[in-house]
């Protein structure tokens, strides 16, 4: 089962830290993977984080041969002073790298850690997703010039396919008049569910309404809040606004900015393959008595 989550003008911010004195190192597409379309290049670091004053690391990463090609391994600059050996080996899908620094390497343990090679890698014209994995010799750095293991290793992948894209509703509402317009995707392969959140104005715009319009899709989860909250809550049954009382219906300008968006979820059992955009739900919006764009 493939799930697609999107989300519009939603942003988050998330931080990590690792278990006080780890020694960290991370590979390209960790944690979420990374997308590159076939026949494309594209630069994707390796990371590490909890060393202090380290002469060197050392690591062998391996990918999928049939996905993916490195083309080439330098030094991220954000650790100044590094010279980096690379033996690539295509044609078993390994890089083995050797990375030295006459300056030490001191990075801290804050997620995201700090990039320290780059790694660029070209997508074949197959489709599909590569693990990138640390394995063969152990993932090492240099303490006094003995070697030390890290202490945590993170995997990533990159996938091989041409980005999925989603369109978010957009159009023109005349005064006093409701319009409907639709949620769409495209280059989706097999997305049996798929769910985003859309955040709006409520200053200008009501969603009165949300439907499916793609075949066989059906909506299992939405709701809009509208700028109510607690009881209030306006969630799409039979109900509808009735809910909500009308001097929040007219004056959303006056209610919190966050309370404005709609969550819908969309299950699709046959599936859902497409190369060109696709509706797959329409929502109706009924402007305020404000005008301007949202």
């Amino acid at each position: 089962m493939k799930r697609y989550l999107l989300s519009l003008l939603l942003f988050a911010l998330c931080m990590l830290v690792t278990a006080a004195g780890a020694a960290s190192i991370v590979a390209p597409g960790y944690p979420d993977g990374e997308l590159l379309p076939p026949g494309s290049t594209g630069v994707f670091p390796v990371a590490v984080g909890g060393l202090t004053d380290a002469e060197g690391v050392y690591f062998n990463l391996t990918f999928d041969n049939t996905l993916l090609s490195v083309e080439s391994v330098s030094a991220n600059n954000a650790i100044p002073g590094s010279s980096v050996t690379a033996d690539i080996d295509n044609e078993s899908g390994r890089v083995e790298v050797a990375v030295t620094n006459t300056e030490g390497i001191t990075v801290n343990e804050t997620w995201p850690l700090t990039p320290i090679v780059d790694i660029t890698f070209r997508a074949t014209e197959n489709v599909g997703e590569s693990t990138m994995e640390f394995s063969g010799i152990p993932s090492s750095y240099s303490q006094g010039f003995g070697e030390v293991y890290f202490d945590l290793i993170y995997g990533g992948s990159i996938a091989v396919r041409n980005p999925s894209t989603f369109q978010a509703p957009s159009g023109t509402l005349s005064s006093g008049q409701p319009g409907t317009f639709a949620v769409g995707v495209d280059n989706l392969t097999d997305a049996t569910e798929i769910s985003f959140e859309l955040m709006y104005d409520g200053s200008y715009l009501i969603i009165d309404d949300i439907i499916p319009v793609l075949s066989g899709a059906v909506i299992t989860e939405a709701y809009a809040m509208n700028g109510a909250h607690g009881e209030y809550l306006y969630e799409l049954q039979e109900f509808g606004l009735e809910a909500v009382p009308e001097e929040v219906r007219q004056n959303l300008q006056q209610t919190p900015q966050y309370q404005n968006f709609a969550w819908v979820n969309v299950e699709i059992p046959d599936g859902l393959t497409v190369t060109d955009y696709t509706e797959i739900v329409d929502i109706t919006f009924r402007p305020t008595n404000l005008t301007g764009t949202s």
